[in-house]
């Protein structure tokens, strides 16, 4: 009996250390949105981040990954589509994978991905439709590029390149590429870090 009491004990534990580490994401996501809209980003997830989950596998009962995305805010001259009271602007999106594995590309877990996707806006059905248009639904187009089985992903350079495999770019919006970095999510301990480490850390990337 002591046995199933600790295995008990253990399984308590260790939902108390998932549920706190979501209020530490959720901490850190709140902050990179209050310090993105200071840095004149526009906020494509405000209050909301993309992720993956399914009732049916185990492996994704819990949330692993977190996406959220920002663009440069620019003038009205830069908008895609002037006809959209808002729309996306003439720049990549840019992305900030939080990923508790840190699968694919590193060895330190957990991660942060700091991405820019850059697309064909002209044929892309992005065109159409506002940046606060992006939901749940749209979560493929910005988890994918992160996945070595979805997309083809090489190390150019100081960054990871994401290419879309075969005639896969309309699947995904028209995508052309992603480029990427990975930081430890460990290193991320406070505001000036998430300022030059993720928001001038897009500059970074070629």
């Amino acid at each position: 009996m002591k046995e199933l009491e600790d295995k008990g004990e253990n399984i308590t534990n260790a939902a108390l250390v998932l549920e706190k580490t979501y209020k530490i994401i959720n901490q850190l996501m709140n902050k990179m949105d209050e310090i993105a809209d200071e840095m004149g980003y526009i906020l494509i997830t405000e209050n909301d981040f993309l992720r993956f989950w399914s009732s049916n596998k185990p492996a994704f009962f819990y949330i692993r990954d977190f996406v959220k995305l920002y663009q440069e805010n620019k003038d009205e001259s830069s908008k895609i589509n002037p006809d959209l009271e808002s729309s996306f602007v003439n720049e990549p999106i840019l992305g900030v994978q939080i990923h508790l594995k840190g699968q694919n590309t590193s060895e330190t877990y957990p991660v942060i991905r700091i991405a820019k996707y850059l697309y064909n806006y002209e044929e892309s059905e992005l065109k159409n439709k506002e940046p606060a248009g992006i939901s749940q639904s749209d979560h493929e187009y910005f988890r994918h590029p992160f996945q070595k089985d979805k997309f083809k992903i090489e190390k150019k350079e100081n960054c990871w390149v994401s290419t879309p495999k075969k005639d896969d770019s309309e699947k995904y919006g028209q995508i052309q590429k992603m480029k990427f970095k990975e930081i430890p999510l460990v290193d991320i301990k406070n505001e000036r870090d998430i300022r030059e480490k993720i928001f001038e850390g897009f500059d970074t990337l070629p």
